[in-house]
């Protein structure tokens, strides 16, 4: 089942509503869009039709190409349509993105940065050295022979691109180069 059916706890039945609201929105006009858009894709393919038999285009227009403009002038429309309606009723959505969000102050940008920078060389500088423990079981065990085979891809993918080597093995890793003779 989909989200929408079974909406969070987190939420009041006021920003449920308009969740709703927006989507029975979009989706309304999403239809209307699609409407539009064959009509459009009717409307240029007759007069393209036209356009030919004057002798001011000259391409081949038959049934492959009418279904062409006419579905794909819904799809265009359809998309078109819903897009602005989203960029539109977005306004109606900000209080509801702000249910669950994490306050600003408590988790800085560099700190999250700085955070993932350590782990990096950590784990590549470290896990290699270290042998796996058995003190937490064979979850413990796993667990670090999944990092040091995630190390040992890295390091293998950093030196196959720094030397100009190919990434899969079809080729034996080396590339062939034709030469003009």
């Amino acid at each position: 089942m989909t989200r929408g059916l079974y909406p969070p706890e987190t939420l009041s039945k006021d920003d449920i509503r308009t969740l709703a609201s927006v989507r029975r929105e979009i989706w309304t006009n999403a239809i209307i869009g699609g409407g539009f858009g064959l009509g459009s894709g009717l409307i240029l393919h007759t007069g393209a039709q036209w356009a030919r038999k004057l002798g001011i285009l000259n391409a081949k227009l038959n049934k492959n190409t009418a279904m062409l403009s006419i579905l794909g002038g819904g799809a265009f429309g359809m998309f078109l349509f819903a897009a602005r309606t989203g960029k539109q009723e977005v306004h109606n959505l900000h209080p509801i993105f702000q249910v669950g969000a994490v306050p600003r102050g408590e988790l800085g940008y560099q700190s999250y940065q700085r955070t993932l920078e350590e782990a990096r060389r950590g784990e590549e500088d470290s896990l290699m050295e270290k042998e796996p423990t058995l003190s937490g079981g064979d979850d413990d065990l796993d667990f670090q022979k999944m990092k040091q085979i995630r190390v040992a891809r890295r390091t293998s993918l950093m030196n196959s691109l720094t030397n100009g080597q190919g990434l899969s093995d079809s080729h034996g890793g080396q590339w062939f180069e034709h030469s003009k003779k």
